[in-house]
């Protein structure tokens, strides 16, 4: 993992208290900021900006925006010609209260996330999926609407019931999605979505940014 400069620790800290529930004190704990990129038919970056600007430090935002341009972006042809290529960059990242470092762990272009669905299973339903823990791995094509498209469970570490899996499905079908656009069209793109089940009764961290 890459560690931020800590030039922002008490800054970023206090930004991330007021959106995070209650959690372990000094537990680590996973943040998702979402931008939004412009390239012209070069592959030059030519707009970044953050939806959500008003839930982070400055400091962040300006350390990702300069790891953002900085990335390499591959040309985008629209037909045979060059085009211009807009998308939402998922910025994935782990923040340690204990030693105020945040970490980037991946920045991945995909259609930004607008809206999600959560999915609950009882105990029941979980019989014998003893090691599954409710984290699955998906896969889905986001349609130019911006919805997603037939829903594949790539992995679900652990043994679980159809009914299971169904439902995670069903969850990641009401997803909405802003769709990638290429010479300003919007275009279909496959997806591959981390997603948590979560079990009736039990409370997970989250974020309001955060995709689950």
């Amino acid at each position: 993992m890459r560690l931020l400069p800590l030039l922002f620790p008490a800054a970023m800290a206090l930004c991330l208290a007021a959106a995070a529930p209650a959690r372990a004190a000094d537990a680590p704990y996973e943040v998702v900021v979402w931008a939004d990129a412009k390239y012209d038919a070069a592959g030059a970056l030519t707009a970044l900006s953050f939806p959500q600007a008003k839930d982070y430090a400055p400091a962040l935002l300006e350390n990702l925006r300069t790891r953002i341009a900085a990335r390499p972006a591959s040309p985008r042809l629209d037909g045979d010609v060059p085009a211009t290529f807009e998308t939402g960059v998922r910025v994935t990242l782990t923040v340690t209260p204990e030693t105020g470092s945040v970490s980037v762990d991946e920045m991945v272009d995909m259609p930004r996330v607008l809206r999600t669905t959560q999915a609950r299973f009882t105990e029941d339903m979980a019989a014998g999926a003893v090691s599954f823990d409710g984290r699955v791995v998906a896969s889905c094509t986001v349609s130019v609407k911006g919805r997603c498209g037939p829903v594949e469970i790539l992995t679900d570490n652990g043994e679980v019931s159809q009914e299971v899996r169904q439902i995670a499905k069903s969850a990641l079908s009401g997803w909405r999605f802003e769709p990638q656009k290429v010479g300003g069209k919007a275009i279909e793109t496959k997806v591959v979505l981390p997603f948590v089940i979560e079990r009736a009764g039990v409370a997970r961290p989250t974020l309001r940014n955060r995709e689950y």
